[in-house]
Order: C-alpha cells, then structure tokens, then sequence
C-alpha cells in the first residue's frame, strides 16, 4: 500500500508520455509572438546563474501544501518513494517561491508518509509561512529562479483568439473567453521569450462545480522551426454540467534540475483532491518529468 499512488502514477506518465500536447500555429501571428508589448513591472530579481550544487546532494521539490513533488540528485529526477524519504532524513533549508519570484524560506522537516485515501510524503515547514497550494519549495542549495517570469497585462487579444480556437476545436462555442494570465519567460536562456498561457472560466481555488462550457486549461507559445506554435500542457472541456471540475494553475517556472533551463510547475486541484506536475520543456516537447496527487 505505501507506494500504490506512486505506482499508479507512474503508470499514468507511461501511458501519457507526450500524447497529450499538440502542436498548431495561429495563422497571421507575427513570430516574434508580441515580444513588445507593455508588460506588467516585476520587481524581483533573477538569482545567481551558478547551476553548481555539492555533488552527491538532493534537491527536494515541495509544493506549498507540504506535498513532496520529487526531486533532483546530480541533475537526475527522483519521482517520490521510499528512497527520495531516505535522502530527506534530516532538517533542510528551502526557498520559498512564487510565480514572480523567491518569497520567503523556511527550515522543513523529515519526510514522512501520510496515510489518507492515498498515501503522500509530506515535509513540516518552520517557522510556519503562510503558504499557499500554489508555492513551491526548493532546497536552499539549488539555483532555481535564473530569469524572473513577467505577467503580461495589455495586448492580449491575440491570446484570446488561440483560446477561442483551441474551445471550438473541442466543442464549446457559447462561453466567456477569460484569459487568466500571459507569462512571458525565456525558458532556455536563449534570449527568446516563450508565453505561457493560463485560462480558465472557473471560479475560485477548488470549484465545486462547472456549468456547461466551463473549461481550463494552460498552454505554451513558442518559437519553433521559425514559427510561433501552441504546445498544450493541461485541459479540461465540460461540455455539459459537472460537480467537482479540475482547475489548473501555473505554480512557477523554475530551473529544478540545475541544467539552465527552466521547468513549469502547474498546480492542479478539485473537490478534496490538489496535484502538482513539474514539465520539461525541450525543442517541441513537454513532458511531465515529477509529480503527485493526493484527493479522494
């Protein structure tokens, strides 16, 4: 029983792989992707772009809930079990991050394993910080926020016009397009911005309900092959009503496994249950590389 959830994860990542992201191009978008659009004042600074930690050491990943995500150990991915809560044996110093930037840290304790309707490895952060499901925590020793993501607030019309598409193509045609939020970040520190976009007709953190036509969803805009394309990441369609839909957010975007290319964290969450997905972006490819679920 202890490493069911982690099996049935597991095989849920085998049988996704990268089957879940398509790939269109917006006819008429400029490929610059409006690169020079007014963009919202961030005030946080980017970290050191040392990458280096002490070899042999691992870097626990913790969403704000307390969840352990996984881990890295010399660049490698740790998915979460009983050898990832061997090597989180002792107190660690974590950063605490947003999607804008380092909030905070704190000190977290052993991991140990929760029993609930799945079982969950969970880590105790003092002093208590007033945390959300959406933070993320990463161990101070680990360079993770190289390039600050920044929110776009005007001149997203054109986002909005992808966001319409991608509905129609999956059979919703009468609903609201609501675009939550455009982040433009350089993912790969090659001086090109990708776009991030999060949108969602739901209402607030864990929405007991959809009405026909609801949906989320979060995708990625980036330059490839010359051409600006969508890679989608997560979405839900309710095409008819629903008690307790998924919400999908962006948690952050943070360099996780220390190679100089930055991950994105999305938070999932309904009705009694949350997850957390940690994607890696490479070329024309994401894949979920971490995560976990917890929730009846």
């Amino acid at each position: 029983m202890k490493k069911m959830w982690v099996v049935l994860f597991i095989i849920m990542l085998l049988c996704s792989g990268c089957s879940g992201i398509s790939i269109t191009t917006c006819s008429g978008e400029p490929q610059n992707d409006g690169s020079d659009n007014k963009q919202e004042e961030i005030t946080s600074e980017p970290e050191s772009s040392d990458h280096n930690t002490v070899p042999g050491s691992v870097c626990p990943i913790i969403s704000g809930a307390g969840c352990v995500v996984g881990g890295v150990k010399d660049g490698e991915w740790l998915e979460v079990g009983d050898e990832l809560q061997e090597l989180i044996k002792g107190e660690k110093k974590y950063n605490i991050y947003s999607l804008t930037g380092k909030v905070g840290e704190v000190t977290g304790s052993p991991a140990v394993w929760v029993q609930e309707a799945v079982e969950w490895l969970r880590v105790e952060f003092a002093p208590e910080y007033n945390l959300t499901a959406e933070n993320v925590a990463m161990a101070a020793s680990r360079t993770a926020m190289p390039r600050v993501p920044v929110m776009q607030k005007d001149n997203i019309e054109g986002y909005e016009q992808e966001v319409k598409r991608i509905l129609e193509k999956n059979g919703i045609t009468d609903t609201v397009i609501k675009v939550n939020r455009v982040i433009r970040i350089d993912l790969e520190g090659d001086g090109t911005e990708e776009v991030i976009v999060n949108a969602s007709s739901l209402e607030g953190e864990t929405p007991i309900k959809a009405q026909k036509g609801a949906y989320s969803m979060i995708f990625l805009r980036k330059l490839i092959d010359g051409k600006v394309k969508t890679m989608m990441l997560r979405e839900e369609y309710y095409t008819d009503y629903l008690e307790a839909p998924v919400i999908n957010k962006v948690a952050s975007v943070l360099d996780a496994n220390g190679d100089g290319v930055m991950e994105i964290m999305i938070w999932e969450a309904y009705y009694e249950g949350e997850a957390m997905y940690v994607y890696e972006i490479k070329d024309d490819m994401a894949k979920i590389v971490l995560g976990f679920a917890i929730g009846t």
